[in-house]
């Protein structure tokens, strides 16, 4: 799958349209979460309260997309 995935992303500029985090968003793993606690100085709780559910998958998810944390460069804005 790596594979395949870096030959999809030799071919697509994720940053000319960022439609992946406006329509379906991303999965939130323990070390995003710290990492945007971090960033707007809130605990991870908080964060998981406000922005995050748990799917029927049982991943973490956002509440509603697009997300908020996409900047209008289509970066996100976390780093």
């Amino acid at each position: 799958m790596g594979k395949l995935h870096e030959e999809a992303f030799q071919e697509i500029d994720c940053l000319s349209c960022a439609n992946c985090c406006k329509t379906t968003g991303p999965l939130f793993i323990p070390s995003n979460i710290k990492r945007i606690s971090k960033r707007f100085k809130m605990r991870p709780t908080v964060i998981e309260t406000q922005y995050l559910h748990i799917d029927e998958g049982g991943d973490k998810v956002l509440h509603q997309l697009p997300c908020p944390f996409l900047g209008i460069d289509n970066y996100w804005g976390i780093y």
